[in-house]
């Protein structure tokens, strides 16, 4: 799962912080043990503040959006930007992505997905900016995988099944890569087990149909 952080739409925003979690669907963990046990974990801050060839070339090829950067800039997201800048691993443009290119190297298969949410963000700002710093884009396109669509699937195949997890109930902050990439693992993996379980019977005992809440039927007892 890839999160990135970044200052402008895609496909040309600049790239603040770059969060991944490896994860297996088969194996179920809450976002602070992802943190704790999972050892596929990336989380780098491109510092811009070291002027080399390569910052400066991101920075001209890359855009600042005055709405996003004020909206970085309210008081709701001053926990995210603390982290940020707290972030003990950091790098030029360069020296990320070419780490973060290595990471997806070393743990994904071939037949492995990335997911985002949604992908033509976090992964569209991602391939314009791995081609701004010459590297190739370590994923194939037929690998991104959507979460919002998951997502989206599970709450209206199993609406009654479908638990969604609070990024901030388990002690994490919002907006800020790394974490809200562990958050959407769990959103993907109760999406998963939403979907693999069968499904509730959708007549009542009395003959009327079961509907979730907000969502009304017809009896389907036929009329005389």
């Amino acid at each position: 799962m890839v999160d990135i952080e970044a200052l402008g739409p895609p496909p040309y925003g600049r790239i603040l912080q770059i969060g991944a979690v490896g994860f297996d669907f088969n194996k179920v963990l809450e976002p602070h043990e992802l943190l704790q046990r999972n050892l596929l974990i990336f989380d780098m801050v491109i510092d811009l503040d070291h002027d080399t060839p390569d910052t400066n070339k991101f920075c001209d090829a890359t855009r600042l959006d005055q709405d996003t950067l004020d909206w970085w800039n309210e008081p709701s997201q001053e926990a995210a930007r603390t982290a940020i800048n707290l972030s003990p691993r950091r790098g030029t443009p360069l020296e990320c992505l070419t780490a973060f290119s290595s990471w997806i190297k070393r743990n994904l298969g071939k037949k492995a997905r990335v997911w985002a949410k949604p992908p033509m963000f976090d992964l569209g700002i991602l391939r314009y900016s791995f081609q701004i710093a010459g590297l190739k884009c370590p994923w194939a396109h037929r690998q991104e995988a959507c979460l919002r669509t998951l997502l989206w699937t599970a709450k209206h195949a199993n609406p009654l099944d479908f638990k969604v997890p609070s990024i901030t109930t388990a002690g994490l902050i919002p907006h800020y890569g790394l974490h809200d990439a562990a958050e959407q693992v769990t959103l993907a993996q109760a999406a998963m087990v939403a979907l693999s379980r069968p499904q509730r019977p959708p007549v009542a005992p009395d003959g009327t149909m079961k509907a979730a809440r907000g969502v009304k039927h017809v009896n389907q007892k036929e009329q005389p």
